[in-house]
């Protein structure tokens, strides 16, 4: 697996280049997202849908998720949320899942310094450590809180250093915990085992990992998805498209359509942006050894051809998370180029990609923008959300959700309900979305002037509490 990546150096592994970027990161994210979440601040509807979906599956209910309608099978191919279950018993929290993502993200870090010790100077394996950890990319993908995707960076790298190490049951284990991350995932792995093939020896393991990829592929996408979708109840699911997937990030589930749109999406002058962007977390090393983007260019291939204005074309946020490793494994095979050919280049390469990173990180605009009164009005919140009674049948706004015990029958504001809340709880504190803030305070005034509610409180947590039983299934605000 030497090809393209750097050739071992030395047979030193220092320590000091994983320890001191993680000794920063660890208590500034750790901070940074628990903060935030609990300041209303966490882009919760995706979090409360993982969490749902693991917790009703310790119930029998394979990754069902009540505001949905149906299981978060119907709508990706993800079954190594189930692989978290052990860890997510011990708790059963969203929280857990948002410190979960950060163990996953420093456990990446971990590997990639694995990988990188001995074959580069120490000093180009801390700037390559740290630019995982704090580059733009990064950041964006670690602050949109939990996905199962965070946990591809780390697999990937495990199939790689298994690979060189060949130690095969860890290789195949990371191959089949990785396809089943995501349904997009074999399209990496795919172009990951032509890699392999060119980068070592293993030809049989590379032909192998791509007929894995492509059956999990045709499986997850025409199998499990639309069994998923033909087992959920048609008067309780909103489903009404063949494949959501598509229809959300192309606006068609036909694949000619999407061909023809193909090239003209790409062509677009935001193309060069992007890739500009995520090259830029190396300070551009990575097309010194570009044997090892293929991976990444298979995925943004996927990406670009989406809907313009989406967060999978802009490849921003969590999608960002399947495209890093390849980025940060051909920077290190960059580093390698630059220090076979110019030795003593090295320590101003890595300075000046130490400098880009704690320049350019975005977490620099966040410093106090959460004020101390806010923080303070988010506590009240949650301290009167203790008026739900575990087992009432609620409406909540999704960024709410996380902070009321879960229960079977919950719907998030801007979707569609499934009977009739016993309880309404809105806020216009934090992160409102889907809904902005004019629309919040409509649904409040609108609950307010509802003769079948009664008003609970009326602020900072706006709840809505049923006087009778009466009414039916109909759409939130």
């Amino acid at each position: 697996m030497q090809r393209g990546l750097a050739t071992p150096v030395s047979g030193t592994a220092a320590r000091w280049p994983l320890l001191a970027p993680l000794s920063v990161w660890v208590p500034v994210y750790l901070t940074r997202v628990l903060l935030e979440h609990y300041s209303l601040h966490t882009n919760a509807n995706d979090l409360s849908v993982f969490d749902y979906a693991l917790w009703s599956s310790l119930r029998g209910e394979a990754m069902f998720v009540p505001f949905y309608g149906h299981s978060l099978l119907a709508n990706h191919a993800m079954p190594t949320l189930w692989a978290l279950l052990p860890a997510y018993a011990l708790f059963e929290s969203p929280t857990a899942l948002l410190v979960l993502q950060l163990c996953f993200v420093a456990a990446a870090a971990t590997l990639l310094w694995r990988i990188a010790a001995g074959r580069v100077p120490d000093l180009a394996v801390a700037a390559l450590v740290a630019a995982f950890l704090f580059s733009r990319g990064s950041h964006g993908a670690i602050m949109s809180m939990f996905y199962i995707e965070s946990l591809e960076p780390l697999l990937v790298f495990a199939m790689v250093l298994a690979a060189a190490r060949k130690r095969w049951p860890l290789y195949w284990v990371a191959v089949v915990l990785a396809l089943g991350c995501k349904e997009d995932m074999p399209i990496y792995i795919g172009a990951f085992s032509l890699v392999l093939a060119v980068t070592s020896g293993h030809r049989r393991v590379a032909a192998t990992t791509a007929a894995a990829a492509i059956v999990w592929f045709v499986v997850g996408l025409l199998v499990v998805m639309p069994a998923a979708r033909d087992g959920a109840p048609a008067d309780e699911s909103p489903l009404d498209v063949e494949h959501p997937v598509l229809e959300l990030n192309y606006g068609t589930s036909d694949l000619g359509e999407i061909a023809a749109a193909m090239m003209g999406r790409i062509a677009s002058w935001r193309t060069p942006e992007r890739i500009f962007n995520l090259s830029a977390g190396v300070l551009f090393t990575c097309f010194a050894a570009p044997v090892w983007l293929l991976p990444a260019a298979a995925g943004l291939l996927v990406n670009l051809t989406a809907l313009p204005g989406t967060q999978l074309a802009d490849v921003t946020g969590h999608y960002v998370f399947p495209i890093l490793p390849w980025v940060f494994l051909a920077g290190l095979g960059g580093f390698g180029v630059i220090h076979a050919r110019w030795p003593r280049r090295i320590p101003l390469v890595a300075g000046l990609l130490l400098l880009v990173v704690v320049a350019d990180w975005p977490g620099w605009r966040r410093l106090g923008a959460i004020p101390v009164d806010e923080i303070a009005e988010a506590a009240r919140v949650r301290a009167q959300l203790d008026v739900v009674p575990d087992d009432a049948a609620v409406l909540a706004q999704t960024n709410l959700i996380p902070h009321l015990p879960q229960r079977m029958e919950m719907w998030a504001a801007g979707g569609t309900v499934f009977g009739t809340p016993e309880y309404v709880v809105l806020t216009t504190l934090g992160d409102t979305w889907p809904l902005d803030r004019g629309q919040v305070e409509a649904a409040i005034d609108r609950y307010r002037a509802d003769p079948r509610y009664e008003v609970v409180f009326d602020g900072p947590l706006f709840a809505f509490r049923l006087r009778s039983a009466a009414g039916g299934a109909g759409e939130s605000p």
